[in-house]
Order: structure tokens, then sequence, then C-alpha cells
């Protein structure tokens, strides 16, 4: 896990295929087995194949991160996104926090709406290179 959290990086571009039912259920199989950081705070992933809202990030897969409205609730959210973020990376995917991205849809009685994050198969390096330095480097 260490060699993935100091590799990785965020993804802009994506082959826009989409990718197939075999990886989808291993993504649904992460996302139905994602330990919170707050248990006591409801929250949902679901994987989306559009979002809207001023980004210039174009993946064929987004997972939409919703929050019922509590203290720690954006903590709990980032703490299972992140999970995923690491996920995608061990899994040969990239993946990029969209902050700007919404769902399409409202999602009617869902939790409300906190972040998105695009994923799929990557269009350039998934991972840093040597050159590029860790985000964990002391200088």
């Amino acid at each position: 896990m260490n060699e993935t959290i100091r590799k990785r990086k965020s993804i802009r571009e994506y082959d826009m295929a989409e990718l197939d039912a075999s990886t989808l259920e291993q993504v649904r199989g992460q996302i139905a087995n994602l330990p919170p950081l707050c248990p006591g705070i409801r929250f949902s992933v679901e994987i989306v194949g559009r979002t809207r809202g001023m980004f210039g990030i174009k993946a064929p897969h987004y997972l939409v991160f919703r929050s019922e409205k509590k203290d720690g609730a954006y903590e709990n959210i980032g703490f299972v996104g992140q999970q995923m973020d690491l996920f995608f990376s061990e899994l040969g995917l990239g993946s990029c926090w969209l902050g700007m991205a919404k769902p399409e849809e409202n999602g009617g009685e869902a939790l409300p709406f906190v972040i998105s994050m695009a994923f799929g198969k990557p269009a350039e390096p998934l991972h840093r290179s040597l050159s590029e330095g860790s985000p964990f480097a002391i200088s």
C-alpha cells in the first residue's frame, strides 16, 4: 500500500472505452465494503456514466459521493474516497477528484451530494515517474 501511495497521481486523460463488466463488478465490491472513518454517518457511493459541471476532465465513469449532513461528514467522505482512489491505482485504473462536477440526476430522496471522482483506463502514465518526485519527499 505504501508504494501505491508514493507513486499514485491524479489522472486527467482517459481512454473513453467503458470498463468491462468484471472490472466494474470489482469496483462495486470495493464500494460495498468501504469502512468509514465515522461509522455513525450515513453515506453512499454510486457509479455513474456522466456528470455535469465546469471541468475539462472527461472519463468513462464517475463515482458520486453523498452523505448526510453531520459533523465529520466531509472527513468521512474524504476517507472512503481516498480508499477508492488507491484501489483504482492498484487495479491499474486512473482517478481524479472533481470538486465542480455534479451528478446529472438530483437523486430524488438520496443523501446530499458531496463530491465526484472520475475513473477509468488512463490515457497517460498511471504513476508518477522518479523525475517527478514524491509528494512525500523531504527536502
